[in-house]
């Protein structure tokens, strides 16, 4: 029941928006999102930076839901479903989002819908290759394909992952993530204000722990025993190691997770996750893409996949945990042993081979500057 509701309100929303196209497409306009609302992040966060730059007399709409949250003055911030978004969606030239759109968001006409999955390199299936039963979920991921113009990806891996389990059968840019630009281009200066703004102490070196959720909303599998993963930490590589901890936003039980230790910082609430990377030294992860991106600037990537006969029962992997050069264990004993084991030789040389052969990577950290390009080309009409 509350999914047609849902579906209802949607159709009354998308006669709105489309009341709005009595107003003419601006040809200077480009609107973004990122996960249907959140902050100033992800790669239309980077693609907004650069657009700016490139062409300081276009207007950069951001669709959000916190309108406490300050913006950047290229940014124009607009409250996500209101009136004034659905005027700023009916005319601008050019959507940017990375997530899927609602039912109601038709483009028109004149308009050009780039989507910059944030997936990235995915470790867990998507899309098809998942039975889903949420009958909403099925119908917003092929609206959003069917209107969708261009993708934007970073890698041959992801360029397949699109044709066959998005079913998109359209251009596919072959561009590069924007937000991995950080980890290729950040300065000390950089790194210096991100660690301020995350609340990491001066000296400190950084383990961020960024695992993926579970459908059935689990939380047994977090089970890290922080201080004697840090006491490892320490043993192997020296000085003062602190936990940088970022639960997935979807996960709904995640409060009673995080310890009462000052030595682990909660970043739930920290937009942008390539901020946190760009200042890690090393990854905890389990089936989170960002396995991919750190091992990609080769930091040291230690998996822990407590449920992993369960998770490839259910909802499935593209990578089995042998493909992967990451060490992985099922507890926190092999986990401790994998990171004084470590050895980063081969480990570079295991990474660069799955990179060269299974994954065919695009980024080099100019990604953002060629998505800015194509839009400006568009906003041009050239």
């Amino acid at each position: 029941m509350a999914n047609v509701i849902k579906y209802i309100i949607n159709y009354c929303l998308r006669i709105i928006l489309v009341i709005f196209r009595i107003f003419p497409i601006d040809n200077s306009k480009v609107i973004l999102m990122s996960f249907g609302g959140k902050g100033l992040s992800d790669n239309p966060r980077y693609v907004a930076e650069r657009l700016a730059k490139d062409y300081p007399q276009g207007k950069y709409i951001w669709l959000a839901k916190n309108m406490d949250e300050e913006y950047p003055e290229y940014i124009t911030k607009v409250k996500i479903h209101s009136l004034r978004s659905m005027y700023e969606l009916a005319t601008a030239k050019v959507w940017y989002f990375n997530s899927r759109v609602n039912l109601y968001m038709i483009k028109r006409k004149g308009q050009t819908y780039i989507q910059t999955w944030h997936g990235g390199i995915s470790v867990k299936k998507i899309g098809n290759a998942v039975n889903n039963s949420d009958f909403l979920a099925t119908k917003r991921m092929q609206h959003d394909i069917a209107i969708t113009d261009v993708m934007i990806s970073s890698s041959g891996f992801g360029d397949k992952v699109y044709q066959k389990d998005f079913g998109f059968n359209k251009e596919i840019l072959k561009h590069g993530y924007p937000r991995l630009d950080i980890l290729f281009n950040a300065t000390d200066e950089d790194k210096a204000l991100y660690r301020k703004k995350i609340g990491i102490k001066e000296g400190a070196k950084v383990v961020f722990y960024a695992p993926t959720f579970r459908d059935d909303q689990r939380t047994d599998v977090y089970d890290l025993d922080y201080d004697a993963i840090l006491k490892a930490l320490e043993s192997k590589w020296g000085g003062e190691w602190v936990f940088v901890t970022k639960f997935h936003p979807v996960m709904r039980n995640a409060d009673n997770l995080i310890p009462g230790d000052p030595r682990v910082i909660d970043a739930r609430g920290y937009d942008d996750t390539y901020e946190i990377m760009a200042v890690s030294d090393c990854l905890i992860t389990d089936y989170s893409s960002v396995m991919f991106e750190m091992g990609m600037v080769h930091k040291p990537v230690f998996l822990y996949q407590k449920d992993y006969q369960d998770y490839c029962a259910g909802r499935g992997l593209y990578f089995t945990r042998e493909e992967l050069p990451f060490p992985n264990a099922q507890d926190n004993d092999k986990l401790i042993e994998n990171i004084a084991a470590f050895d980063a030789e081969p480990y570079v040389v295991a990474v660069d081979k799955l990179f060269k052969e299974k994954i065919e990577d695009y980024d080099d950290g100019r990604a953002s500057e060629r998505t800015s390009r194509y839009i400006v080309d568009i906003l041009q009409g050239k």
